[in-house]
């Protein structure tokens, strides 16, 4: 139960994500960030230990994508 409710959570949250970035919303960035250590304890309850290196992977872009956005927003 707790598997199935954590992908409908961490999926909506992605969509969410997905739509803020598309509309230049900076906040989609924050919101990846929050949602990463979900998709982190998704990955341990199931064992799809693949997801881990895309995990990293989205955090790091995160983290970047935020820290460029304020950069050019200083501008």
């Amino acid at each position: 139960m707790l598997v199935t409710v954590l992908s409908v959570v961490t999926s909506i949250i992605t969509i969410v994500v997905m739509q803020l970035l598309a509309r230049r919303n900076r906040m989609g960035w924050l919101l990846s960030l929050a949602n990463q250590p979900l998709w982190g304890l998704l990955t341990y309850l199931t064992g799809a230990w693949g997801l881990a290196i895309l995990n990293v992977v989205m955090t790091v872009i995160a983290i970047q994508g935020y820290r460029n956005w304020r950069q050019n927003d200083t501008r």
